[in-house]
């Protein structure tokens, strides 16, 4: 297809990430209409995952994440898998890999750089990581056909 009219392949693998984002926010907004956000318990977990959305090039302890939210460790943790379904830490990384997702579709940016550019000083916990959640190699990830 014309790359002139936006059907380029990465175009269309950007806007399917997109796509999941949004479906993702919706439910988020759902839940939230819903009654699940009761006396703004939730805003300190919004911000935490917007710190970490803004943020992937970092890392982050949990205890710090926790003082950004002005919690105690164990109720920050309760709140964010409470809200998420995930430890703070594990939500942090499953973003760090949704974004290594993109940037293995959308560059061709070696495998050691992405991981250095979402802040994994470790290429091995960096590979490790990525294959515990997408169930593929860094290497084999990318040469999936997609789309």
């Amino acid at each position: 297809m014309a790359s002139g009219k936006g059907y380029a392949y990465e175009n269309m693998v950007y806007v399917s990430q997109l796509l999941a984002h949004l479906l993702g926010l919706v439910f988020f907004s759902m839940e939230n209409l819903n009654g699940a956000c009761p006396e703004g318990k939730d805003l300190p977990i919004e911000e935490s995952i917007d710190l970490m959305i803004n943020n992937l090039d970092k890392k982050y302890s949990l205890r710090q994440l926790a003082q950004h939210a002005n919690l105690s460790v164990t109720q920050y943790s309760l709140l964010f898998k409470e809200k998420t379904g995930f430890s703070p830490v594990d939500y942090f990384i499953r973003l760090k890999i949704q974004r290594a997702c993109q940037y293995l579709d959308l560059t061709d940016w070696k495998v050691k750089e992405i991981a250095k550019k979402l802040g994994f000083s470790d290429l091995y916990y960096f590979s490790r990581s990525f294959y515990e959640i997408m169930h593929y190699s860094p290497k084999n990830y990318r040469d999936i056909k997609k789309g």
